[in-house]
């Protein structure tokens, strides 16, 4: 309770000077600029701030209370980055100077970003010799996707493993916020060539009856007939 009275005693000390100069403001002055951005669970730094005036900063949490003891001095708070939300720190400077009243508040807002959830589409699994288009989102408007093998900013890549292979796209949204997903593709080998049948006849008199083309798929496997054009004829 003393702690909330504090703060609510130096933010109206400016109010009730009577005429009584007051100490400047203080600038918030940490990379980046306001408000501060920082990813879930990424590395926080202290805040920072200053003044032209000589004095002392006093730092208060969202709901007024100090971030240090005693009363908010001793430096300024690091954020957490546990949660995505945001959160308001609030600092002000008691000056040195007894002729001085206390300088009005900076508000310092802190946002906490979720970091994207990155997915892969695409057909993973192939035929040896073919092939296919992976495609990750997620990162969404502004962001981009680095994959496996040094590919950068490309949303859809074609691979062409010839085994089983692993890949993983790292996607990073337009706060710098990143996440991450992998697919496996698996290449199927190639069957064995049919065998022809020496029953096949191959040459006939104009006119005449053609007998069926044989031929003997492996195991496992069917046939597709194809004419010269590679137009299907049967399966």
């Amino acid at each position: 309770m003393k702690s909330k009275l504090l703060w609510i005693f130096l933010l109206l000390c400016p109010l009730f000077s009577f005429g009584q100069s007051c100490a400047s403001t203080p600038v918030y002055n940490g990379s980046g600029g306001l408000p501060v951005q920082y990813c879930l669970g990424g590395t926080t730094t202290p805040l920072s701030a200053n003044s032209s005036t000589p004095g002392i900063l006093v730092w208060f949490n969202e709901d007024g209370t100090p971030t240090n003891t005693p009363f908010g001095l001793g430096g300024a708070p690091a954020p957490t980055t546990t949660t995505a939300d945001t959160t308001t720190y609030k600092v002000v400077l008691e000056p040195s100077d007894p002729t001085l009243c206390t300088s009005d508040t900076l508000i310092i807002p802190v946002i906490v970003h979720d970091n994207p959830i990155i997915t892969i589409s695409g057909n993973t699994t192939i035929c040896q010799g073919v092939g296919t288009v992976l495609t990750a989102s997620g990162a969404g408007s502004g962001g981009y996707y680095r994959w496996n093998g040094g590919l950068v900013n490309n949303a859809a890549v074609t691979f062409t493993p010839s085994t089983n292979t692993p890949y993983t796209v790292l996607g990073e949204d337009q706060f710098g916020c990143q996440g991450q997903a992998t697919a496996v593709i698996t290449v199927n080998p190639l069957p064995s060539p049919p065998t022809y049948s020496t029953l096949n006849q191959t040459q006939y008199c104009l006119g005449s009856t053609a007998n069926p083309m044989i031929a003997n798929a492996s195991a496992g496997h069917t046939l597709t007939w194809y004419d010269a054009s590679n137009t299907v004829l049967s399966t």
